[in-house]
C-alpha cells in the first residue's frame, strides 16, 4: 500500500513578484492623487477659454475625469490588500508544510525498534494515532469589487463617435 503523506514542496508563490505588483500598485495610486491637482489647475486655465454648451460639457468631463481618477486610485489600493492577503496566505501555508515536513522528517528518524512497537500495537489495536494534530483551517481571502458605474453620457457622445462617417 502507498503511503500517503503531507504536501511538503515549498509553495509555488514569487513572494518578490507580489511585492513588486503592491508597491507598483501603491505607487499608481499616488501618482494618480498627487497629480490631480495639477490636472484640475490646467483644466481651471483651460476652462477659462470655453463658453456655452462646451463649456459645460468641459466641467462635466472634468468632474468625471476627478471621480473616474478617485475610483481608480481606490481600486489600486484594494488591488493591493488583495494582493497583501494572498502573500500572507502563502506564507502561512509554507509554514504549515515547513512543519509537516518537520515531522515527517521526525518520524523517519524514529528507530527501527519504535517502528516495530507500533506495529505490533497497531496490530493488537491498542495503538494510538501518531499524527500530528490538524492545524486550524485556513480562511480563505476574501476580495470585494465594487459596483462598476458607468456615465451615460459618456456612453452616449462615443455612440455618437461611432455613428459618425
Amino acid at each position: 500500500m502507498a503511503r500517503t503523506h503531507a504536501n511538503t514542496d515549498p509553495v509555488r508563490f514569487d513572494f518578490v513578484a507580489a511585492q513588486r505588483l503592491i508597491a507598483e500598485l501603491l505607487n499608481a495610486a499616488e501618482s494618480l492623487r498627487a497629480t490631480q491637482a495639477a490636472r484640475r489647475t490646467l483644466a481651471n486655465q483651460a476652462r477659462e477659454e470655453w463658453r456655452g454648451v462646451f463649456a459645460k460639457q468641459f466641467i462635466a468631463d472634468l468632474e468625471t475625469g476627478d471621480a473616474d481618477a478617485r475610483r481608480l486610485a481606490a481600486s489600486f489600493e484594494e488591488a493591493a490588500d488583495g494582493v497583501r492577503k494572498l502573500v500572507r496566505s502563502a506564507e502561512r501555508e509554507q509554514e504549515r508544510r515547513a512543519r509537516a515536513a518537520k515531522y515527517e522528517e521526525q518520524q523517519e528518524r524514529r528507530s527501527n525498534l519504535a517502528k516495530a512497537g507500533d506495529f505490533v500495537l497497531d496490530q493488537l489495536g491498542l495503538g494510538g494515532d501518531d499524527l500530528p494534530p490538524p492545524p486550524p483551517p485556513e480562511d480563505e481571502p476574501e476580495f470585494y469589487s465594487g459596483p462598476v458605474r458607468i456615465n451615460p453620457a459618456v456612453l452616449h457622445a462615443e455612440r455618437v463617435n461611432l455613428h459618425v462617417d
